[in-house]
């Protein structure tokens, strides 16, 4: 007698809908939960092997990391140039308001503080939250509505707007920059043919640099318009 694998693609309830009831749960998830990216990680993981998948098949292969190094660097440092000279200070003039990073305050000439805050930036930010958002999220909303052109703009701006809103505290000008931040990491990912890697060294070089700026000059957005 024949028996089938229920994965969770082919439960009572549909795939539809339990990729819409996975979405519910992210977005529960991120509105009562701080520092919910090292949980999602490992609940996608256990979700993953559920369906008989790995982070591999999402793009989380090293074998052509050589490869990415040197463009995926040149695109990362032009557009942290373009970020802090053009794009924060116009969203500042349009909106009226400043790029608020006061949270990192400490962070001015503290050595210890840019340690952690580099790790961070490699570990939670650059691997664990390109796992969660471009190699998970990006991926089942785009098993939700379509694997084709118009369904990847939708899953770039669905999770893009989802990893802006986790940065708040920055203000209005600082989710709208990161908004687009995220979509360029997800062009990354997608032009070098969905490997996670390139968004990972991406996302992670990039928050170095910013740290490493706010090392040196600080937090007042002004101060990098004038250096």
């Amino acid at each position: 007698m024949e028996t089938t694998t229920q994965t969770l693609d082919t439960p009572i309830l549909g795939k539809p809908a339990v990729i819409i009831l996975e979405l519910l749960i992210i977005l529960l998830f991120m509105v009562f939960i701080t520092g919910m990216t090292p949980i999602m990680v490992i609940i996608f993981w256990g979700l993953l092997r559920w369906r008989g998948k790995s982070w591999a098949d999402l793009g989380l292969q090293f074998t052509e990391w050589k490869k990415i190094v040197l463009p995926v660097t040149v695109i990362t440092v032009t557009y942290l140039l373009v970020n802090i000279f053009l794009l924060v200070p116009l969203l500042s003039t349009i909106t009226g308001s400043q790029l608020d990073l006061s949270l990192f305050d400490d962070l001015t000439g503290n050595w210890l503080a840019l340690l952690g805050a580099i790790a961070v930036s490699w570990i939670l930010a650059g691997l664990g939250e390109e796992m969660v958002y471009r190699g998970y999220l990006m991926n089942r909303v785009v098993d939700l509505v379509g694997d084709n052109r118009a369904g990847w703009i939708i899953a770039i701006g669905f999770t893009a707007g989802l990893f802006g809103l986790g940065h708040l505290y920055q203000g209005i000008v600082g989710v709208i920059s990161v908004i687009i931040t995220a979509i360029i990491y997800s062009l990354i990912y997608l032009r070098w043919k969905r490997n996670l890697v390139a968004a990972i060294y991406a996302h992670a070089l990039f928050d170095t640099l910013a740290f490493l700026l706010i090392f040196i000059f600080g937090t007042d957005p002004n101060t990098y318009i004038l250096w």
